[in-house]
């Protein structure tokens, strides 16, 4: 049985540039062991021995940051946290509890009494409370860890003392300002952080970071009778750092750009905020009709068969609670309108596309009250998105949101370099077809879209064939000609709609807001028998979801392929999906890895101290040397890439042909290889 040893970090406040600060002192707890506290200037060999341990498992919440903080104090060691985590040899608390709850059908929260909506958060104080009863008391000097950044550990009592002195005379100040201006909640907030810390205990400020450390150790026991469950742990675990990393070095912008992106969003709120105002949900004045929205998704869960989600007061005696036509009801009358939930979560949930622009209108608002903000003090600081966990593995992105980047021209290209580098970049083609045709020939036995694929074909050219009922060859040749352009573009609507377990009606309107492509339901229906002649592997493809779905309610249990990564109560749709993403997830994130490592501590590799600034699920982008090396770095990109999302393509390899690796000045879809007299690789220029 491994040894575990829970670890944190106390460190200084992070800022732009800097999400990896100083590192003020370091905390652990073993197995029947007391808790241990070290100074940052006496803890590097603790560090290193816990890394170097064979037996031994480090287990932290939210673990990327320490380690980062870590690799920051101490460069040496950089190499031995790498292998430490190639070794499987550290966790997390935090992501070993949302791959529990994807698999309990429970991510981000469950249905309680009389249906109310009972959200999951994933603080290390919310899962010391859910998972081990603990309450981790309120730490007074959380904000304040760099005032000890030089003083010994016997000396923190005493200079925690001297800082609360410090904050009696702040809070003063603090105080008066706020008479002065009543309405200012900066004041407001500050005058209650200085009264914290006044009133803790200033013998305790090297007892609270051991709280942490015991209360991670409590968590990961209490999760451990689950751990079958966990086969994913250290992947996720692996792909949070690199992906930390990535974050923590961020992405700079330019002016120009960021005006485009805040144009281009004001645009698509107002197109959005008209679409809305026209069905009722929203007014003119910009407020909502959150009755109606309440009533349309009771009228949609209902018609779905999907769990209707509502607030905490819902079931609360002598709650009040409202009927659609605004009569007095009963709480927990599955009626009621008054709690029902909707948030993005919930609308996205949905499947409706009216609640998800519903939700959406309040997502661009956010971009550009909160994103816009960001990216232009990325003109002088890094931009730092938060890579966070989905439930088919893939990330996602926030604070900005990096990954749904819409197609506009203009918008991507806030994104610059910084003075000295330039872009090397290189995407997956067709990454999803390729773990579509994986999936079906584990699960299915065959896949002609694995033969075309290996034979190096194009499996859009293929269906456009299919559509137009003329060969291949005859397709690849006339691959210009305008019937066989727009066949094509109508067979990306298939190839990419109809694996999801998409509707015909609701093809159409994926044809429409994705491709442009306008579809009768005659013509839908056409395309999926077409679609089907192309790809006879996929009738039992959904033969295989549907058995998986055949429960009383007709949700599924879905094991990823390889990684054995499992998600609960899946719908349908999401069953279908769940395949060929999470197995385009896994490809990704294993390359992303190899990426970084060579970033970081292969010093013979094209890519060491380049650093990965951005990652769009199937696209990499790397920041590199604007000299002659940067050739060789962008192949070696695209070859671990290759090598990284092979390990789960056993049977249908990408190969290094369908790789093509470029340079850019900055960020943006119109970029094109360019190559020197040499045939080298040479930044593209807008």
């Amino acid at each position: 049985m491994s040894r575990v040893e829970a670890l944190d970090t106390e460190t200084c406040l992070i800022r732009p540039a800097l999400l990896a600060p100083p590192m003020v002192c370091l905390t652990w707890q073993r197995r029947g062991e007391p808790a241990g506290i070290l100074h940052h200037s006496t803890a590097e060999q603790h560090i290193a021995d816990s890394l170097a341990a064979c037996d031994l498992i480090l287990v932290g919440h939210n673990i990327a940051y320490d380690m980062a903080v870590i690799a920051a104090r101490y460069p040496r060691l950089v190499p031995a946290i790498f292998a430490a985590y190639e070794a499987d040899h550290v966790t997390d608390t935090g992501i070993r509890q949302q791959l529990l709850d994807i698999a309990g059908g429970v991510y981000r929260g469950r249905i309680g009494e009389k249906g109310r909506w009972l959200p999951y958060k994933y603080s290390l104080q919310d899962l010391a409370k859910r998972c081990a009863g603990i309450e981790i008391q309120k730490d007074a000097w959380r904000l304040s860890y760099g005032e000890f950044l030089d003083t010994p550990l016997a000396g923190w009592p005493e200079r925690a003392r001297e800082v609360q002195d410090a904050a009696r005379e702040k809070l003063g100040d603090v105080v008066r300002a706020r008479l002065e201006d009543v309405a200012n909640k900066d004041l407001e907030k500050e005058a209650a952080g200085l009264q914290e810390m006044i009133s803790g205990d200033a013998s305790r400020c090297t007892e609270y970071p051991l709280d942490d450390a015991r209360a991670t150790l409590a968590v990961y026991e209490a999760q451990e009778p689950h751990k079958r469950w966990l086969d994913d742990q250290y992947r996720q675990a692996r792909a949070a750092f690199w992906l930390h990393l990535s974050s923590a070095w961020g992405l700079r912008t330019d002016a120009a750009g960021v005006e485009i992106l805040r144009s281009e969003t004001q645009a698509a709120y107002d197109a959005l905020l008209d679409e809305l105002v026209q069905l009722g949900l929203v007014r003119a004045d910009g407020s909502r009709d959150t009755k109606l929205a309440k009533a349309r998704m009771i009228e949609v869960c209902g018609r779905d068969n999907l769990t209707l989600r509502r607030t905490d007061s819902h079931a609360t005696p002598g709650a009040k609670c409202k009927g659609p036509a605004g009569e007095d009801l009963e709480p927990g009358d599955p009626q009621c309108v008054e709690h029902v939930t909707l948030d993005a979560d919930a609308c996205n949930a949905s499947d409706d596309d009216v609640l998800q622009n519903y939700a959406e209108l309040s997502t661009l608002k956010k971009v550009l009250s909160n994103d816009v903000e960001a990216l232009l003090k990325g003109i002088a600081y890094p931009v730092h998105t938060r890579y966070g966990l989905a439930e088919t593995g893939r990330t996602t992105s926030s604070g900005p949101n990096i990954q749904n980047l819409r197609r506009k021209a203009g918008i991507r290209e806030a994104f610059v370099p910084r003075p000295g580098k330039v872009f090397a970049q290189a995407d997956y083609p067709q990454l999803e077809l390729y773990t579509l045709a994986q999936c079906c020939v584990k699960w299915v036995g065959a896949s002609k879209l694995a033969d075309a694929l290996n034979g190096g074909l194009d499996p859009h050219l293929a269906m456009a064939a299919q559509i137009v009922g003329v060969s291949y060859e005859e397709a690849a040749r006339r691959i210009t000609d305008d019937d066989i352009d727009n066949a094509r573009q109508t067979a990306k609507v298939a190839n990419f709609g109809f694996p999801g377990g998409l509707g015909i009606a609701k093809l159409c309107m994926f044809a429409k807001k994705t491709y442009g492509v306008d579809l009768t339901l005659d013509a839908a229906k056409r395309l999926k028998e077409q679609w089907f002649a192309t790809w006879p592997e996929m009738p039992h493809y959904f033969a295989r979801v549907n058995a998986l779905c055949d429960t009383p309610d007709g949700r599924a249990n879905v094991t990823t392929l390889f990684t054995n990564r499992v998600r609960g109560a899946a719908s349908y749709c999401a069953a279908c999906n769940n395949g060929f993403q999470a197995l385009g997830a896994d490809c990704a994130k294993n390359a992303g890895w190899l990426i970084c490592a060579a970033a970081y501590t292969d010093h013979d590799s094209p890519l060491f101290n380049s650093r990965l600034v951005a990652f769009v699920h199937d696209e990499f982008i790397t920041e590199v040397d604007d000299d002659a090396s940067a050739h060789d770095a962008a192949h070696e990109l695209a070859r671990l890439m290759r090598e990284g999302a092979n390990v789960y393509l056993p049977d249908v390899k990408i190969t290094a042909a369908k790789m093509k690796p470029l340079l850019m000045n900055r960020w943006s879809k119109k970029a094109k290889a360019v190559v020197d007299q040499e045939g080298r690789l040479i930044p593209w220029h807008q």
